[in-house]
């Protein structure tokens, strides 16, 4: 057993290494609400710089943007690939010496962030469903890493029954970059298994992650994110990502029973109040006095 394995929920990102920029490079939508939630919490408490912890932080997507404004941020992650490139990224935006790289678990929060030391936890990219089944747990400690008042923000995926039913199984394109010596090519393919929830009315999912890079005689070198050209001909490479997904009132509840309120749940990252027929919810919830 690695590393990677002993900390659990790293080894498909540790997989994709460096790809996995270049798969999620179109994720931009929620970095302005984080951003504007992290102002607005800083604006009310008088203070120029919080203390941010980010679980699932990745490669530094938003770690990076957090620092930049100013902020401490304690980035977590399982795994080291996408940490080194948060590194990296800190440490070529002149931010490192606000942000500090933590592998572990957001399982054992407790263990990696002392109490009461944060003003703010943030859940991007829906990286609370990789702990659906622990997420009573999980909250029960983020609450105890946040000082009093401090606020909570993530945000998952629930799919009603016709998006369910329009994906299930099916390899859907999602984005190409070129490369020197020829083009990569992302699909996903959704899988829904009712019959392997973690609990009754829930839904496993299975995100599988097609990376294809295939040899053509045109093609440009990447700036932003030079890539290595696989040999000859055409390379594969399928990730899977383990999910688990509950109702949004679940959600609620779970809030709720840790010692938060909630101050406002979105169906979109526009601040579009959550609607029954949203896919998507964002949570923002303050630690209870």
């Amino acid at each position: 057993m690695d590393a990677v394995d002993a900390i659990g929920g790293g080894e498909a990102y540790e997989e994709l290494g460096e790809l996995y920029d270049v798969w999620c490079a179109e994720v931009v939508e929620d970095l302005p609400f984080y951003l504007g939630l992290v102002a607005a919490a800083a604006a009310d408490l008088g203070r120029d710089t919080l203390d941010i912890v980010e679980l699932g932080a990745g490669s530094g997507r938003i770690t990076v943007p957090l620092a930049q404004a100013g902020h401490r941020v304690t980035a977590i992650d399982a795994s080291p690939a996408q940490l080194d490139r948060l590194r990296s990224r800190a440490a070529g935006a002149d931010v490192d010496t606000r942000t500090c790289a933590v592998l572990g678990d957001m399982r054992k929060l407790a263990e990696l962030v002392p109490a009461g030391t944060a003003d703010i936890v943030l859940v991007p990219f829906r990286g609370m469903l990789h702990v659906t089944p622990e997420r009573d747990a999980v909250l029960a400690a983020i609450r105890e890493v946040l000082r009093p008042g401090g606020v909570v923000a993530y945000d998952v995926f629930h799919p009603s029954a016709p998006q369910v039913e329009v994906t299930h199984g099916r390899w859907l394109h999602r984005r190409e970059e070129l490369t020197k010596g020829g083009r990569w090519r992302f699909q996903e393919r959704a899988t829904y298994l009712p019959e392997l929830a973690a609990e009754p009315g829930g839904l496993k999912l299975e995100v599988d992650v097609r990376c294809r890079w295939k040899k053509s005689r045109r093609g440009r070198q990447l700036d932003a994110l030079p890539l290595a050209d696989p040999p000859d001909g055409t390379h594969e490479r399928i990730t899977r990502l383990d999910l688990q997904l509950v109702p949004a009132e679940r959600w609620a509840i779970s809030l709720t029973d840790a010692g938060f309120e909630i101050d406002g749940t979105y169906g979109w990252f526009n601040g579009r109040p959550l609607g029954p027929d949203d896919d998507d919810s964002i949570w923002v919830a303050r630690r209870a006095q």
